[in-house]
């Protein structure tokens, strides 16, 4: 899992498809921007790994994570942000007739074989939309350790267990809360993940 905080507002992120800013990596940066600072090309490179280890991570709750949004909506999106992958599997399709089976066998390989910056990025955008109310809980959670969390480096075992169990009494699911903290670099650390949150253990 990358280090990197939960951060931001979920409507902030519609930069993502903003003219001009398709190639860059917002999966992580949906807070205010300091208009001083500049991203170096080391810096975007090191998100766009993060953004893949985080994404590859999910494995089998990628499926729930891609099932859970409207294939109608992704057709449309695609198209703007990755046309040669429309043009390959969707050009021709009426896009209410394209189900979230086909969706899962297009995307799911292009995220986990090809590593495709572009679909996560717009995965991300669309799940933060979508879990909109999981994704201000996280947030508001992450909050009462620093209200500033960028400064937050590691979130211990302890409070991460005690976040999962409020978020689960709010009755959200473990495939929900485990997306919500992979795409969102919330900063559990690997071995709770995997303990408490990876496919494995449902």
């Amino acid at each position: 899992m990358q280090d990197s905080p939960l951060v931001g507002d979920a409507d902030q992120q519609d930069a993502l498809l903003a003219p001009g800013h398709e190639d860059h990596d917002h999966s992580n940066c949906d807070h205010d921007h300091d208009d001083d600072h500049e991203h170096t090309e080391e810096e975007m490179e090191e998100e766009r790994k993060e953004l893949i280890t985080s994404f590859q991570s999910l494995k089998d709750d990628l499926d729930v994570m891609i099932r859970a949004l409207k294939p109608t909506d992704i057709v449309r999106d695609i198209r703007r942000v990755e046309p040669r992958l429309f043009q390959r599997y969707f050009r021709g399709y009426r896009p209410n007739k394209i189900g979230r089976g086909k969706m899962v066998t297009v995307l799911k390989p292009a995220i986990m074989e090809d590593g495709n910056i572009a679909v996560m990025q717009l995965l991300s955008l669309m799940w933060n939309r979508r879990s909109d109310n999981l994704y201000r809980h996280m947030r508001d959670l992450v909050k009462t350790i620093n209200e500033d969390v960028e400064d937050i480096e590691k979130i211990e075992d302890e409070k991460a267990k005690e976040f999962v169990s409020n978020l689960t009494e709010r009755g959200y699911e473990r495939a929900q809360i485990h997306i919500c903290v992979r795409v969102n670099g919330v900063r559990f650390s690997e071995e709770f993940i995997r303990a408490n949150l990876s496919p494995t253990q449902a």
